[in-house]
């Protein structure tokens, strides 16, 4: 918090300036025929770029990087596997410093709100942290307080980002693939309500409406009146990671039954209800000793008007049926591809479709008339960070056509005959 505003928007310049560089490097290499490794070598060199420059400046750097961490199918891996640390915990901010921020948001003494507050987080990301506290009544809690500062500081990085955005949408060989503009609005959104901790009380509230009692999955409840601008409160929930196998063996928690959990609940909500939890990332998803499924952190979240969770469906459909048409105005209706582009045609040039894997999406990044609709990146990297999350899960599985439309079909069918119903 020492540093000056003029010196961290310095810093993010230089840090961008110098991926520009290397972009340009990479540009020319494969323009040359290099080799592969010398590609490679450049975007390491550019993801860990990113990763020391977080490491620095935290705050909303970090977020960006996580932004940027898509799946490899969208960016090479040499460039997302730097990246990855962005996921893990960040070193918390200091008891005193959270003890502030609590008793400024309750404006009273934090010992006259909780009987206890463990000093040591939980849990420790980019804008906040949680702590294990139990309330005067007796009650265990986790308490998610934004860490202090990070308002402002999110202010300065977004600004410069912003005017860095203005100056990248002018370069011809990026604004092509990525309106660096809209793709900025789009982050500044999200922040804004990952940064209220009463957006995500919401986003709670709204998300516990839609599961299903059979859905096996358990969120947080909100205690409303101890939640603030900057401070949450929720039931404390425990459980293992979901990554942890060795775990879930000795509770004789079946892996498949989890993945296939986690895998309804995020079709419909993506499929069918169109208001979808975003960061399924592991630290996020815990399973009970029953096989329940906990979802934390609703910060991050997005909605899905019907016109697009149709096309969402139709892109699924066609690609199970092999409609080549289908899947080619599916993502010309999303965006994916330039207008102006005959979709039949562009169809016969791409060649044939086996499904929504790594192959396709590697063949459709390279693409000339290819591009990111900034609405959808953050959906995209939902997408990878579950399908890391549901493979680890089941690593032996090798029927995923299968498992996606034993599950799929019936949400997709289901929310079409809604969609008839309500017309």
């Amino acid at each position: 918090m020492g540093q000056s505003t003029t010196s961290r928007r310095f810093q993010i310049v230089r840090l961008v300036v110098s991926l520009y560089v290397i972009f340009k490097r990479v540009q020319r290499l494969e323009a040359r025929g290099g080799k592969s490794d010398q590609v490679d070598a450049l975007y390491r060199a550019a993801g860990t770029r990113i990763r020391e420059a977080a490491g620095t400046l935290a705050g909303a750097i970090v977020k960006a990087g996580q932004f940027l961490s898509l799946r490899q199918e969208l960016f090479p891996e040499a460039f997302t596997r730097e990246l990855q640390a962005l996921q893990d915990a960040v070193p918390p901010a200091p008891y005193r410093a959270i003890q502030t921020v609590v008793e400024e948001a309750y404006k009273r003494p934090l010992g006259e709100v909780f009987r206890d507050f463990a000093p040591d987080p939980i849990a420790s990301a980019s804008l906040a942290q949680v702590h294990r506290a139990t309330l005067t009544d007796g009650q265990t809690v986790a308490v998610k307080v934004l860490r202090p500062g990070i308002a402002r500081l999110t202010e300065v990085d977004l600004a410069t980002l912003g005017r860095v955005a203005w100056v990248t949408r002018r370069i011809p060989g990026l604004r092509t693939r990525l309106d660096f503009m809209a793709l900025h609005q789009e982050f500044a959104d999200t922040l804004a309500e990952e940064l209220d901790m009463r957006a995500e009380a919401e986003h709670l509230n709204r998300f516990q409406e839609q599961v299903e009692p059979n859905d096996r999955i358990v969120t947080p409840r909100v205690y409303a009146t101890y939640t603030t601008a900057s401070v949450l409160v929720m039931t404390y929930l425990t459980g293992a990671n979901v990554g942890d196998a060795a775990q879930l063996r000795m509770w004789h928690v079946d892996a498949g039954e989890v993945r296939d959990t986690l895998l309804k609940v995020y079709l419909r909500q993506i499929l069918q209800t169109g208001f979808v939890h975003l960061d399924p990332h592991p630290g996020n998803l815990l399973v009970q000793p029953d096989g329940k499924v906990v979802l934390l952190d609703f910060g991050m979240v997005a909605e899905y008007s019907e016109a697009e969770r149709s096309t969402f469906r139709r892109l699924i459909e066609s690609v199970f049926l092999r409609n080549a048409l289908g899947v080619a105005e599916s993502l010309q209706n999303l965006g994916y591809l330039s207008e102006g582009v005959n979709p039949a045609e562009w169809m016969r040039d791409f060649g044939p479709i086996t499904g929504l894997n790594g192959d396709f999406l590697r063949r459709l990044r390279a693409e000339p008339t290819f591009q990111l609709p900034a609405r959808y990146m953050l959906l995209l990297r939902c997408v990878g960070l579950l399908k890391s999350v549901l493979t680890a899960l089941t690593p032996d599985e090798t029927d995923w056509i299968g498992v996606m439309s034993e599950i799929a079909l019936p949400i997709t069918m289901d929310a079409v005959g809604n969609s008839v119903a309500r017309a």
